[in-house]
């Protein structure tokens, strides 16, 4: 996994330059107007390089979900435009836990569900009602480079669902008690 790249530091996890553009004013300090143009440099630099690293990133992951759906249902991964993020999401339905990917593109979200079939080494076909039961590890990030470790997840996915953004009408932030919840409000296929 790679980590977005930072500016020098002193010990705090602010970068030198702009812990001396705070401490200093254009009257007392005669190069201010350079170092605060220096800095902004510096910051558009390390933002290209973090933007160039996550797309690099993102293309790998596609190109391991590419490889890990066998049944696409028709739909082509290069008609979905570029991967903004993706994420594994746990939906509890009837007291039951279902871990879910999730693949953020330009044109769809995906929604992915490991096979527990192949996973497990059975190849009967598993019924509606067999979900993965496992929680995700609360250690470090839900989905911890998927593309990037060096132990890429293989675990074939099976596509469950589809959302096309041209049919999101509006998103509403949710948020009863201490949950927050995205809701989209999607044109109906059906009238």
């Amino acid at each position: 996994m790679s980590w977005p790249l930072t500016l020098a530091t002193s010990g705090s996890s602010e970068p030198l330059h702009q812990q001396l553009l705070k401490k200093s004013s254009p009257v007392d300090y005669p190069h201010y107007e350079e170092l605060k143009a220096g800095s902004a440099a510096a910051k558009r630099i390390t933002d290209k390089i973090n933007e160039s690293q996550r797309r690099a990133e993102n293309l790998q992951t596609v190109q391991n979900l590419a490889a890990r759906v066998d049944d696409w249902k028709g739909h082509h991964v290069s008609q979905f435009g570029e991967l903004l993020l993706d994420d594994i999401f746990i939906v509890t339905k009837s007291e039951v836990d279902r871990e879910y990917h999730v693949f953020l593109f330009e044109r769809i979200i995906l929604c992915c569900k490991e096979d527990t079939s192949v996973a497990s080494g059975n190849n009967k076909k598993v019924g509606k009602s067999n979900s993965l039961l496992k929680k995700p590890q609360a250690n470090g990030p839900l989905v911890s480079g998927l593309a990037g470790s060096s132990k890429k997840k293989m675990t074939p996915l099976l596509l469950k669902g589809r959302i096309y953004l041209n049919n999101v009408t509006e998103a509403k932030v949710v948020s009863p008690g201490n949950l927050t919840f995205l809701s989209p409000c999607i044109i109906s296929e059906y009238g």
